[in-house]
């Protein structure tokens, strides 16, 4: 077979994310967007019936913060995972992989709140995910000396690394001027940092193979995550300044989940200050593809942002982990609190809706009046202890109503 060219890529690619699951299908988008309004209490008050009742019942949102408030604790610890020693001379270094795991999870990167993230979103949104990931970020410094002396020169030359591109961290060494013996020379240094990563990615910016049956991302055919950055930070990550500003401002904005997120809503602004600040969306995608031609499917890190394809590498594996609070068999997503409560809500705040309505009734009772025979004013003001004015004993008759108080409770 032969080998495919990068526009084919980036073609399939894009195929792929068309036809996957997540944030451009209608029905979790719309399931999404109601579990945020249920959490939130955003439900539709009784439309078009001016004095009635818009209490919420909050049993989604009690019950999400019931649940986190009982499984958070344990990640409250200086030991959140644990390595278990095969052989007794694998103790120390079982001991060991558990004390520099958990370090990099909760200390260097903030892993409580990054797993509160992810559990929260389980319980509500049906999956919580979590990204893990090396990032490599690279500084360059430059301090310029001005006459040095011969010897001061020769030892900063001697210490140099002759090609900074092929290092991690080193300092070359430029001349600028040389009078008299005195020179004048900057040092351009160079320091690459290494850092594990964990990060809570918003289901809403994620898709995933839509025949995907695992509940597990590792044999996946296909995820993506959107995001979006600026001109200026994709250029910082390595893509070439001529391709990013050639790059379309803007992206979708439509997503009913979303919004619901981030009410109230709101459009996002795409035009920057100016140009480095443009924001650009942009899709982080793994996808298995015979790229080589060898006729066995590989692992690809394809990244593309405007329908442009910025990067393409082989790599080792999926770097997301999901879980769910109730598993359905043989599919990715799984089922949250708000699937299960959700009508349970809609018959409280149904129920206390009602409550408060006839309490209202009570207190502010309808009655009939005999036209003419009253003061329509003194009616209709239903202050306790207000006077009304009669003409006649019988030109006031109460409509009689049923308590519901006892029997809705």
């Amino acid at each position: 077979m032969a080998k495919i060219t990068k526009d084919q890529v980036k073609q399939a690619t894009l195929q792929l994310l068309e036809d996957a699951e997540g944030y451009d299908t209608d029905e979790l988008n719309a399931l999404r967007r109601d579990a945020l309004d249920y959490y939130y209490n955003r439900q539709e008050a009784a439309p078009n019936m001016p004095g009635r009742s818009a209490l919420q019942s909050s049993d989604v949102a009690d019950m999400v913060e019931a649940v986190c408030a009982q499984i958070m604790p344990a990640f409250d610890s200086e030991q959140v995972v644990e390595f278990e020693p095969l052989h007794p001379e694998d103790i120390e270094q079982a001991r060991t992989e558990t004390q520099a795991v958990t370090y990099v999870i909760m200390r260097q990167n903030n892993g409580y709140t990054e797993i509160s993230e992810a559990i929260k979103d389980a319980l509500l949104l049906r999956n919580g995910i979590l990204k893990v990931w090396l990032d490599e970020s690279e500084s360059v410094t430059n301090e310029n000396y001005e006459k040095l002396s011969e010897l001061e020169y020769g030892d900063l030359v001697r210490s140099s690394v002759p090609d900074i591109t092929q290092v991690d961290n080193g300092h070359t060494v430029e001349l600028i001027d040389e009078r008299g013996g005195l020179y004048d020379v900057r040092v351009t240094h160079k320091e690459t940092e290494r850092k594990i990563c964990v990060k809570a990615i918003d289901p809403a910016q994620f898709c995933w193979e839509r025949d995907h049956d695992s509940i597990y991302l590792d044999k996946c055919r296909f995820v993506a995550e959107r995001t979006t950055y600026t001109r200026s930070e994709l250029i910082e990550m390595g893509d070439k300044k001529s391709i990013v500003n050639g790059l379309t401002v803007g992206g979708t904005d439509t997503q009913g989940d979303q919004l619901a997120r981030n009410q109230p809503a709101q459009r996002r602004t795409w035009r920057g200050a100016e140009p480095s600040q443009d924001l650009v969306e942009y899709h982080e995608c793994y996808v298995r593809m015979d790229a080589d031609g060898d006729g066995v499917a590989e692992l690809l890190k394809v990244c593309i942002a405007s329908n442009t394809l910025l990067s393409m590498e082989d790599v080792e594996i999926i770097p997301y982990a999901s879980g769910t609070p109730f598993i359905q068999p043989h599919r990715f997503n799984g089922l949250g609190m708000f699937d299960k409560l959700r009508f349970v809500q809609d018959a409280k705040t149904s129920t206390l809706r009602q409550m408060l309505d006839n309490q209202n009734h009570a207190n502010n009772a309808r009655v009939g009046v005999v036209d003419g025979q009253v003061n329509i004013d003194d009616v209709t003001n239903s202050r306790p202890g207000g006077v009304v004015r009669l003409r006649s004993p019988d030109s006031i008759v109460p409509f009689p109503f049923t308590d519901i108080g006892q029997s809705a409770q």
